[in-house]
């Protein structure tokens, strides 16, 4: 560990060996390093040089991708939570003619305007 962790500068590495080969989960920092690539070739050097292993691999874990909420950027959803993106042209001029609102225009600006006007 602090052979990997001193020659790349990350830290969170996790090494397991499987009879001779060895694997290295890479920490998630080191995926969005630019000399990374450059780091893993050193390394195999390295590492065979201090250890005896036969195949080394790298592997890449990548986190779960987050959707955010929608509604923190005012994007898609009502206050209800609802999806407003899945409601057809039609529907949605039907609930901006019960509140009162312009019905032209774009869907995209059709939800903006229901959006704007529940939060008045």
């Amino acid at each position: 560990m602090g052979l990997l962790e001193s020659n790349t500068g990350h830290s969170g590495f996790e090494v397991s060996f499987k009879g001779d080969d060895l694997s290295i989960i890479l920490p998630q920092a080191m995926l969005f390093d630019t000399n990374a690539a450059m780091l893993k070739f050193r390394l195999v050097t390295m590492i065979r040089d201090a250890v005896e292993c036969g195949k080394v691999s790298f592997v890449e874990v990548h986190e779960p991708r987050v959707i955010p909420d929608l509604d923190d950027d005012g994007e898609g959803n009502d206050d209800d939570g609802e999806d407003l993106t899945k409601l057809s042209v039609s529907d949605l001029k039907e609930r901006l003619k019960a509140k009162g609102l312009p019905v032209g225009g774009k869907k995209a600006e059709l939800i903006a305007r229901l959006q704007d006007g529940e939060e008045e």
